[in-house]
This record gives C-alpha cells, sequence and structure tokens, in this order.
C-alpha cells in the first residue's frame, strides 16, 4: 500500500503548482524528498504539512525568507506557539521598521525636502554633516538648500572609493584653507547668497550679468578653489562630465547656470589644456 505522494498528487492536493514544491526545496524550506527507482519525488504526510504551513505564513504577507527564518530546519518540527512566537517576533520588527519610516516621511514633509535629497546612503552628505556643520551653519536656509541638492546629486553616484575619498578630502581642505582667510571666505559667502538670490530673475537681468562678472573677478584674484575644483574633476570622464552637467540644470533656475557655467568656463577651458596637478596633501 502507497503511503507517500508524488508531486503532481501533492500539487493537486494542496492547489499549488509543481514548480512552487520544487522552489521550496530549492531554497531550502523543504527537505530533499525520498525518489522511486526512476527518479520521481515521494512526498511524506510531514512534507504536505510544511508545505500547508508555509502557504498559510505566507497568506500573512511573509516572505519565504521570513517563513524559513521562522519554520527553521525542515528536518524539524516545530509546535504552533514556536511558529506564532516567531510569527509575532518578525510582525514586532516589520512594525518597528514601518513606524521608523513613518518617522523619516514626517519629517521630509515637514521639512519640504526635494527629492533630489532622498538617497538615505550618500557618502557626500554625511560628510558634509560631520565635518562641515560650522560652514552650513553659517548660510542662509535657501543657500544651504541649493548646495545640499548639488551634493546630493554629485553623491548619490558610485564613484570609486579613491575618488570618493578624493572629493572628500578637497572639501575638507578647501573648507580649512577659507576658515584661514576671512576676507577671501566672506566674500564667497557673499557671492554665493546673491546666486541665491537671483534664482527668480531673468537670464537677461543686469543683476545677473553683474554677479557673473563678480564671480569671475573673485576667481581671477583668488584661485585656491578653482585649483581644487582641477583636482576632482580630472579624474572624471568627460562624457560623464557632460552629463553631470546637463542633470544640474534640473537643480538650478536658468540665471544661476549662466552665473555659473559663464564664471567656470574660462578656467575649464584653459585647465582642459593642462596637464591634471597632483592630488592635494593635508
Amino acid at each position: 500500500m502507497r503511503t507517500q505522494l508524488h508531486i503532481g498528487e501533492v500539487a493537486q492536493l494542496l492547489g499549488v503548482t509543481t514548480k512552487t514544491i520544487r522552489h521550496y526545496q530549492k531554497i531550502g524550506l523543504l527537505s530533499e524528498p525520498e525518489r522511486t527507482s526512476t527518479g520521481y519525488r515521494l512526498f511524506t504526510a510531514q512534507d504536505v504539512l510544511r508545505v500547508q504551513r508555509i502557504r498559510r505564513l505566507q497568506a500573512f504577507g511573509l516572505s519565504l525568507k521570513q517563513i524559513r527564518d521562522i519554520l527553521g530546519d525542515p528536518r524539524q518540527e516545530h509546535t504552533l506557539r514556536e511558529v506564532l512566537q516567531g510569527l509575532d517576533q518578525e510582525l514586532v520588527a516589520q512594525i518597528h521598521e514601518l513606524e521608523e519610516r513613518r518617522k523619516k516621511i514626517k519629517a521630509l514633509l515637514a521639512e519640504q525636502t526635494p527629492i533630489e535629497q532622498l538617497s538615505l546612503e550618500n557618502p557626500t552628505l554625511q560628510f558634509m554633516e560631520e565635518h562641515l556643520s560650522d560652514y552650513l551653519a553659517q548660510i542662509s536656509p535657501a543657500m544651504r538648500e541649493m548646495e545640499m541638492k548639488i551634493y546630493a546629486m554629485l553623491g548619490s553616484f558610485h564613484w570609486s572609493e579613491d575618488y570618493q575619498d578624493k572629493l572628500q578630502q578637497v572639501m575638507l581642505q578647501s573648507m580649512r584653507y577659507l576658515t584661514g582667510h576671512a576676507q577671501e571666505y566672506r566674500e564667497l559667502l557673499a557671492l554665493g547668497e546673491r546666486l541665491v538670490a537671483i534664482a527668480s530673475l531673468p537670464e537677461d537681468a543686469p543683476e545677473v550679468s553683474q554677479l557673473t562678472h563678480d564671480f569671475m573677478q573673485y576667481f581671477q584674484t583668488f584661485s585656491f578653489l578653482l585649483e581644487r575644483f582641477g583636482q576632482i574633476s580630472c579624474p572624471i570622464n568627460q562624457a560623464f562630465a557632460n552629463i553631470a552637467s546637463e542633470m544640474m540644470t534640473a537643480l538650478l533656475t536658468p540665471s544661476q547656470i549662466r552665473v555659473l557655467y559663464e564664471s567656470f568656463a574660462r578656467y575649464t577651458a584653459s585647465a582642459a589644456k593642462q596637464p591634471c596637478p597632483p592630488a592635494p596633501q593635508g
């Protein structure tokens, strides 16, 4: 008298496909069954009960990985109480995760955070918050928002570890330099605030032309920052650099783009003819 079922019989009995049962075996939810001399799988009553448990737990919204963690080794039996305790622990963890996600969403709603800043793992933004907090505290909220948008976009790319280190080193070195040169620092902050202020002006507004001229004058007088810019722009593939520049148009207004483009265009044109300078030290 046969006491074991073939895979097709199990599938029909439980209302699943044979492919589903094979998948349960593949990922370790079911033990490898006995086989007939001709290779057909044979399933016991315990196997059938195991599949029933899996399907019931799936109905609670658990993933197969979570179910495997709850049920444990298929060769070991778990009581209903053990299964429910495991399920309860899993739900507690899910509820905690959802509560944390909701807190973040509420904070984003309150801060009206732009979508460009939603990257949760951004080394550049984390570095700024940890090392450049004094600088961020000195600028207006509007200027901070503009800069964070830019750095969030740049920091979201998968740079090499060496390049990410160089980017952070240049940022930190630039801040150290500026804090030691008060007049240069004040002038740069003032230019940044003016860049924020012209956001809504047309490109041909007199204020836009004047700010473009003043930025160019600043970089001609104080070349340190542009030299550091060269340190991080040299390793970037030109095609990527062009794409990144295009992406900037989504973050800044036409008048701001004009100021920055014309201010940096003269420098980048001349820098392109020069070999990349050695990496900064310290």
